[in-house]
Formats: structure tokens, sequence, C-alpha cells
């Protein structure tokens, strides 16, 4: 099966995706793989460049739906390790693949747009919509722990849910902090075939020697 990982990583996640990257080629069985990587944004604050961050990531997550419409594209967070060939994550029944239900989690998506669906609609709505929700956040005071990217396409994909494939967690989007990776995969390693590993941009020097 021919489908593409795209992903998106700011400057201060370079580390992270330099780690996890060489799987993605080793492992995923991708004809493709898309890579968008730029600079942070900058706002007045701390939470206004957490919401202008989350918007230009969404913006790039759109515009890469755009430019693969008809093919099979999987949306892939720079901080996961794949473990095993990945095309079974695509139905081909169902338009949209997601690893977490019925909390989404944004990081593993796949998509399969030879079937008839608005995927280039649903994400001009999603940004549309995220764009909307940053505005009321930062009006009454929302700070960066909200994530509104991740809140809004759980509401749109729970307006959808019957277009979904809901995919096993443990499997497709095992999610693991650095400091226990190596036990978790050494007891569910056979089992996973993404695992995410769960970090935040001050924590990239934990990525110096690491081995897993």
């Amino acid at each position: 099966m021919s489908f593409t990982i795209c992903s998106w990583c700011s400057r201060n996640y370079y580390p992270a995706l330099d780690f996890c990257l060489p799987s993605w080629y080793q492992n995923s069985g991708a004809s493709r793989i898309t890579l968008h990587l730029y600079d942070s944004c900058e706002g007045k604050d701390a939470n206004d460049t957490w919401f202008l961050n989350a918007v230009h990531r969404c913006k790039l997550m759109r515009d890469a739906v755009r430019e693969a419409a008809g093919t099979k594209l999987l949306l892939l967070d720079a901080d996961c390790i794949v473990m095993k060939e990945l095309s079974a994550g695509f139905s081909e029944t169902k338009p949209i693949g997601v690893a977490r239900w019925p909390r989404i989690n944004m990081g593993v998506l796949f998509l399969n747009m030879t079937l008839d669906w608005p995927f280039v609609e649903f994400f001009d709505k999603f940004v549309e919509r995220l764009m909307a929700e940053c505005d009321r956040l930062k009006k009454r005071g929302g700070k960066w722990s909200d994530p509104p990217d991740q809140a809004v396409l759980h509401e749109m994909l729970h307006e959808r849910e019957g277009d979904i494939e809901k995919l096993d967690a443990a499997a497709w989007n095992y999610c693991t902090a650095i400091p226990v990776a190596k036990e978790r995969i050494a007891k569910h390693g056979r089992d996973m075939k993404i695992l995410h590993l769960r970090i935040r941009s001050t924590d990239m020097k934990a990525f110096r020697g690491l081995s897993l």
C-alpha cells in the first residue's frame, strides 16, 4: 500500500525529530515522508506565543491535507517512534483513523483520502474554529495549558463519529515518558506499532545519548 507520512516540527523540537525519524524510514512502510520545519512564532507573552504556534501547526496540517488530496496520508507527531509497518491503520471503509477514543490525540491521524469524504472542507473548518477558540481563550485569559487545537478537533471528530475508525491506543499510540520508555518497550513492545513519547520543548536534553 502506498501512503505518505507528514509531520511538522518547530526548531526547539528538532532533537526529538532527529531521534525518531530513522524509525519512520526503517519500519513504517511509507512510500514518502514529508517534513515541515519551522521557527516558532513569537507572541507578546508566553500564552500568546502558545496560541500562535497552535494555529500555525494546524494550518500546516490543513495545507498537507490539501496537497495530498486523493491519497492516503498519516499525520504524525515528531516525537513518535515507529515500531512496525503502519499501512493497516488506514481503513478501507472509514475516512479517518484515530488512535485514541473517546479522548482524541491529534498526534496520530490516518486519513484515507481515496474515499469520498470532505477532507479539505473539514480541515478548513478546523482551522477556522481553532482560530475562533483561541480568540475566545485570549479574551478570558486562557493559559497555554488549555489545549484548544486538541479540544476543537476532538469536538469535530465526535460530530462525525460514524466516519471514524477507532484504533487500539495500546498498539497505535502508546504514550510514555522517556525515563520509563525502555521498560515499556521491553514489556509491551511486541504489540506496539507507534510509541509516542510524552515530552515538552524543555525536555530535549533527554535525547542526548539516548538509546531505546
